[in-house]
């Protein structure tokens, strides 16, 4: 079903501020859909979603920096040391909770990067100015996307749904935004100051040595620990050897196809979106804030202050925990955003059904949202 999808989704390219090339799927007629993929995920993951909503508008499906045809994050982002300390060693890791938290302004943030997550005080992860220039590169290129397509309705999907609400927040008045009439906000991982979070944060610096490291496979089943997803039931050591058997059996294929001269459609290989996992985490945590900082996105009948924006706040009953929280306190906190929760299905609701994806599901909420 996936590889048929795919066929039907037509290639181009924005230009991001950088001079970047940002590559985009488009398929459909009507009103312009731009879609915004997560963690782990491209734009061809996404392609059954696309081709679904194909008869009712036209649909454009972006790969983000580094992932798919699009370019890789720039000098800004990548000169700059990730870190806010060293990776801390196993020995520092297992001594207590280190090597985790936010950098934003708007975090509440000591000197030494203390950082309160309801009643938990963490420590932050990622360098301040790293976190700060991935979070603008993203919101740049989202706002080149929405030129170069004419979108009106945005689709964003978890860490594509926190870029989706830091442009809505950081320049809500730009004449790009001025466009978008509805966005679609699927399962964030969202953290805030003022509430406790379930997420498994204490393995952010086991993440990062291992990526600095070069175990791509142990750095994945840490990521996939920090944000409770894959099979709780299979032990660790035997999720890293199945990971780098499926990696190495995805690189190898993918060079095959290059030798054979197959044409790059831009598919993404399992390492490939590891290795990027890294630039996910800091924008989450370079998002934290208190709760109210997204109070400006609630919308009453009676404001004529600003563009109207409706927010559509969309999840499953079957994803991680920490998901749900986030969920529940943007629900509180963002008047008159409309609300639907699906039943039964999870964080991969939106994705291919290779991905375990079920995106029949969630086309009647979308369509009757967007009109």
């Amino acid at each position: 079903m996936a590889a048929k999808a795919e066929t039907k989704l037509a290639a181009h390219f924005a230009t991001a501020s950088d001079g970047a090339k940002l590559s985009y799927y488009s398929v459909g007629t009507g009103n312009g859909v731009l879609i915004l993929h997560g963690s782990f995920t491209y734009a061809l993951l996404h392609s059954e979603l696309a081709v679904a909503l194909s008869p009712y508008y036209t649909v454009h499906v972006a790969s983000r920096r580094g992932r798919g045809l699009s370019g890789p994050y720039p000098p800004s982002v990548t000169d700059l040391n990730p870190h806010h300390q060293p990776p801390t060693t196993k020995k520092h890791t297992a001594a207590g909770k280190s090597g985790r938290g936010s950098s934003d302004a708007q975090a509440s943030l000591d000197r030494n990067g203390a950082l309160k997550l309801g009643s938990e005080t963490y420590t932050r992860t990622y360098n301040p100015a790293f976190t700060s220039a991935v979070i603008a590169t993203e919101v740049s290129d989202i706002e080149a996307l929405i030129d170069a397509t004419g979108a009106v309705y945005i689709i964003s999907i978890s860490s594509g749904g926190l870029l989706a609400l830091q442009t809505l927040l950081q320049n809500p008045k730009s004449p790009t935004l001025s466009k978008i009439r509805k966005v679609v906000i699927f399962e964030p991982p969202i953290f805030f100051t003022d509430r406790p979070t379930s997420c498994n944060l204490d393995n952010l610096p086991r993440f990062e040595r291992e990526f600095e490291d070069g175990d791509i496979a142990g750095a994945a089943v840490t990521a996939m620990r920090i944000v409770q997803l894959g099979p709780k039931w299979i032990p660790r050591w035997l999720m890293k050897v199945l990971s780098s058997m499926m990696f190495h059996a995805q690189d190898r294929d993918v060079e095959k196809k290059k030798a054979s001269g197959e044409e790059d459609r831009g598919v993404c290989t399992m390492s490939t979106l590891a290795r990027l996992i890294r630039y996910d985490f800091a924008v989450a945590e370079g998002m934290v804030a208190e709760t109210g900082r997204y109070e400006v996105l609630s919308w009453k009948e009676d404001d004529t202050s600003r563009e109207r924006v409706e927010l559509l706040l969309l999840s499953g009953t079957k994803s991680p925990t920490f998901l749900m929280e986030g969920m529940s306190v943007l629900r509180e906190t963002i008047r008159g955003a409309k609300s639907v929760v699906i039943d039964g299905v999870g964080h991969e609701l939106l994705c291919n059904g290779e991905m375990r994806g079920q995106p029949a599901r969630a086309v009647p909420t979308i369509r009757e949202f967007f009109g």
